[in-house]
């Protein structure tokens, strides 16, 4: 539910639907018991919505290992995110790593890295919403709703981008991979990391009892 992966399939296929050479890539993130149900899910919603199209839609339930995984992302163009809300969101990270830019909104944890230098910006709006976790459903926090139309306009933005200005297109894509160094490479990481164990290392010291 929190993916919101129905107005990325809606979205695209209205944008780009008639165009033959555009393809959407839907990967699912499920456990191998489930993957027959998620499968039936998307398939069940595909058809019930209708929208005919020449452009190709491919789903991906099965676990991918490393190599898979980095096969995909060499065969992307653009990663897609159209979530209500992020904790991480660590396959958009490693897709801007790989130098594909983005098509996803700024709010959560996105904020903290993604911005309209690494690839199109979907508006989104906050609104009310339960914890998961919360059995009794009372809205008692927010998540953002995504702005249909910004998702439909900035797909097609993607195409006439790849389309016709290919060096923004590399441009965006070097700047993903750039930011991606700055933000989370071992060299910016580890010595902020080590600050800290050596700080809690201090205090642990500072608190054994003297003999």
């Amino acid at each position: 539910r929190r993916k919101n992966w129905q107005d990325i399939l809606t979205a695209f296929l209205i944008a780009l639907g008639d165009c033959p050479d555009a393809t959407l890539v839907l990967k699912l993130t499920t456990p191998a018991h489930l993957e027959a149900a998620a499968l039936q899910n998307v398939h069940g919603y595909y058809h019930a919505i209708g929208i005919k199209h020449k452009c190709r839609v491919v789903l991906v339930a099965s676990f991918l290992n490393d190599k898979q995984m980095a096969d995909l992302e060499k065969a992307t163009t653009y990663y897609v995110n159209a979530s209500h809300a992020e904790g991480l969101c660590m396959p958009l990270q490693d897709y801007l790593a790989a130098g594909r830019p983005s098509i996803a909104p700024c709010h959560t944890a996105m904020l903290d890295y993604f911005d309209s230098s690494v690839g199109l910006v979907v508006r989104s709006s906050p609104e009310p919403t339960p914890w998961p976790h919360d059995p009794r459903g009372f809205m008692t926090t927010t998540w953002h709703r995504i702005d249909w139309q910004s998702l439909h306009d900035q797909f097609l933005e993607s195409y006439r981008i790849i389309k016709k200005e290919p060096a923004l297109y590399s441009k965006l894509g070097d700047q993903a991979r750039e930011r991606m160094r700055e933000y989370a490479s071992q060299e910016r990481v580890a010595p902020r990391m080590q600050t800290v164990l050596d700080e809690l290392s201090a205090r642990q010291s500072q608190r054994q009892p003297s003999s």
